[in-house]
């Protein structure tokens, strides 16, 4: 099975495009996923994942989408397969020079192509698995991880179990490696956790941190609480952190202002929910305009959500 550069870099989304401020992100601090596992004392990490436009690189754009929005980053979002995953080029530098953290999300595949979960498991690619580990230590700050996140939809080959135990392959491989500044993230599509529900409890592995989900504002014009409100109530019910990996609206043609108020009143969801980390799409795709900067009302509600003190640590 081939994973095309849609699905790996931005899961749901698709192609992005990016600006922001300088060439660093900034540390962020903790919070939780439910009531009884909230640590919601520092606020959530607020993230983003962008790609390049306007001829820039994507460090000058995501330096460039900063400047407008008068604040930095704490952490972005990667998209590698098992042998690419350089936390030293451009984007990680920066994070790292920053002291920000990564949400760093592996694939079960080897550049374009997806390789078995059974093949994971049985530990024909520790080589690789050892290079990721060394490379998150040296990384030293925090790095949120998922392994062949949105499981049901990309690179899906094998069972459940086969994927259960491919995920334990890495975790026990990171804890041999002593791999201290990660926190395990299982993640999923919004879609999969409201509609796929007992089909995706078949893939979720015994031990990780966070239940992480990942889902867009489009034409059917859902809600953060309603888009993301199954994904929560798993990860309260779990006693896990929750993290919203990807997320991001599109503009109502006939409202100027609906996707301002989406943004706002998803910035009020996820502080009321204790996320740990929020990670906003900065892309176009074919489904829709993800971008902050659609529209001076949507920027602006970007701004002023980015800026409340629950994200700003």
């Amino acid at each position: 099975m081939v994973c095309t550069t849609f699905q790996r870099e931005v899961g749901e989304v698709g192609s992005s495009r990016v600006r922001l401020f300088v060439v660093v992100l900034a540390v962020v601090g903790v919070s939780g996923a439910s009531a009884a596992a909230a640590q919601a004392d520092k606020g959530a990490y607020w993230g983003t994942y962008v790609r390049a436009r306007d001829g820039q690189t994507k460090l000058q754009s995501l330096a460039s989408l900063e400047a407008q929005l008068g604040r930095r980053f704490h952490a972005f979002r990667l998209y590698h397969a098992l042998d690419n995953t350089n936390l030293r080029s451009d984007i990680p530098a920066a994070m790292k020079a920053r002291g920000a953290a990564l949400y760093l999300n592996v694939s079960s595949e080897l550049g374009r192509h997806c390789v078995p979960w059974r093949d994971v498991a049985a530990g024909r690619y520790n080589g690789y698995l050892h290079q990721i580990a060394k490379r998150i230590k040296r990384y030293r700050h925090r790095v949120f991880f998922s392994w062949n996140h949105e499981m049901l939809d990309k690179c899906s080959d094998g069972t459940p179990a086969q994927y259960v135990e491919s995920y334990h392959r890495v975790h026990k491989l990171f804890k041999h490696d002593g791999v201290r500044n990660v926190t395990y993230v299982w993640t999923a599509t919004s879609h999969n956790f409201r509609q796929d529900l007992a089909t995706l409890r078949k893939y979720e592995p015994r031990r990780y941190d966070a239940v992480g989900v990942d889902g867009y504002n489009t034409n059917e014009w859902r809600s953060a609480a309603d888009l993301f409100g199954a994904a929560h109530k798993f990860a309260v019910n779990h006693g896990k952190k929750f993290v919203i990996g990807e997320v991001g609206s599109d503009e109502d043609p006939n409202d100027p202002n609906a996707k301002a108020t989406w943004i706002t009143n998803a910035a009020a969801t996820f502080q009321a929910w204790h996320v740990r980390l929020v990670d906003w799409t900065n892309a176009v795709t074919s489904r829709g305009d993800y971008w902050a900067d659609t529209s001076p009302e949507a920027l602006a509600a970007y701004k002023a959500a980015g800026l409340k003190g629950y994200y700003m640590r």
